[in-house]
């Protein structure tokens, strides 16, 4: 893990730490963000991330279009690593209706979601031909615990929804942008350096 990386961790850590009484220069109140009772009908472990069913389509295209020689492996290993960007987005969005519905299986459900994401990504990097791909996987598989591991901690605490759902933002924020960065720097290897 590089400094930076580090350094990000350490700043949630701070941000975990901080006792949830909103003092962090957020001016509302508990009560001013709490969610509207007639918005709490729909469950929220039960509920599917809106572009899942187009996810697996989307996935399959980025693959056959590069099977049929369409993109290169550069331009499809790209392409997958902005679909999987906006899934992890879609991950940190179910969690914060969850936070909203104040339902306490948030690691559960953030388990479930990243598997799927994990499963899906080295599947695809192995369908272009990535030849790194155990090495990948074991990066996100680490990657991912680690998220997760962060997710239980936060929702542990005794804080405020929105401090919850900030926290995982940001959990989630950093998740997707070391998942990237070692996509990137594991391809440029696997390229040797190009």
């Amino acid at each position: 893990m590089t400094d930076s990386q580090q350094s990000d961790w350490d700043e949630l850590d701070a941000i975990m730490s901080d006792d949830g009484d909103g003092s962090r220069g957020d001016s509302r109140t508990v009560v001013d963000l709490m969610p509207n009772p007639a918005q709490a009908a729909e469950p929220v472990l039960g509920t599917t991330v809106p572009d899942a069913p187009n996810a697996e389509k989307h996935v399959d295209g980025i693959v056959a279009r590069f099977k049929s020689r369409r993109i290169t492996s550069d331009a499809a290993q790209k392409e997958l690593r902005l679909h999987f960007k906006e899934r992890y987005r879609s991950v940190e969005h179910e969690l914060g209706v969850a936070v909203d519905l104040r339902n306490r299986a948030l690691d559960v459900r953030a388990e479930e979601l990243l598997a799927g994401i994990e499963s899906r990504h080295i599947q695809a990097l192995d369908q272009i031909g990535v030849s790194n791909v155990d090495a990948r996987h074991s990066a996100l598989i680490k990657l991912h615990d680690n998220a997760i591991t962060r997710v239980r901690e936060v929702q542990q605490k005794d804080w405020p929804g929105f401090l919850i759902k900030k926290t995982i933002r940001q959990i989630m924020d950093l998740t997707e942008r070391l998942s990237d960065q070692m996509m990137t720097q594991m391809r440029l290897s696997d390229d040797g350096g190009r």
